[in-house]
């Protein structure tokens, strides 16, 4: 996801990827070590034993949900801006980022683009990444086994606090 994020940031507004590289270059490092320790100790990459059903993401309902999740979270977005123009995005990247990460990045870089604050797009989709992590995190643990919670437990706390410390320091 972070190198995605990076990438989609790249392709609308490329003078913001420096901006959030700190935080998505930890972040992205902290998830790497993180990976690559717990594979190093594990025993065997085998799980559950069965097969994961998979369903293509370039199907035309999978893009029509996204499309209107993205005209959503830019009307919401608008909105709040204008009656909370300080911490408004903020919460509203951290909400939509509960459920999709790349509306907000998408959205964040087209504000910056247009001349909104570089520093609000920054905070808003490392909040919104934040987010996306800590509920992958929550329906792993959920639904894992004890094993796998403590690991992917341990690998999110690395992620966020990367990325929290990126954002505060920068």
């Amino acid at each position: 996801m972070f190198v995605r994020v990076v990438v989609e940031v790249l392709v609308v507004h490329p003078r913001l990827v420096a901006q959030i590289a700190p935080a998505f270059g930890a972040m992205g490092v902290a998830a790497a070590v993180a990976a690559w320790w717990h594979y190093r100790l594990a025993s065997s990459v085998a799980g559950a034993g069965g097969e994961l059903a998979l369903r293509s993401p370039f199907s035309l309902t999978e893009a029509a949900k996204f499309a209107l999740f993205f005209a959503l979270v830019l009307v919401v977005f608008k909105v709040v801006q204008e009656h909370y123009p300080e911490q408004g995005p903020l919460v509203v990247a951290g909400l939509a980022g509960l459920s999709d990460v790349d509306a907000v990045t998408l959205s964040m870089a087209k504000f910056a683009r247009a001349g909104g604050s570089a520093e609000t797009a920054t905070a808003a989709i490392v909040i919104a990444s934040l987010a996306n992590t800590l509920v992958k995190c929550a329906l792993a643990a959920g639904l894992g086994s004890a094993a796998l919670r403590r690991r992917v437990l341990a690998g999110t706390a690395a992620i966020l606090a990367a990325g929290a410390g990126a954002l505060l320091l920068g």
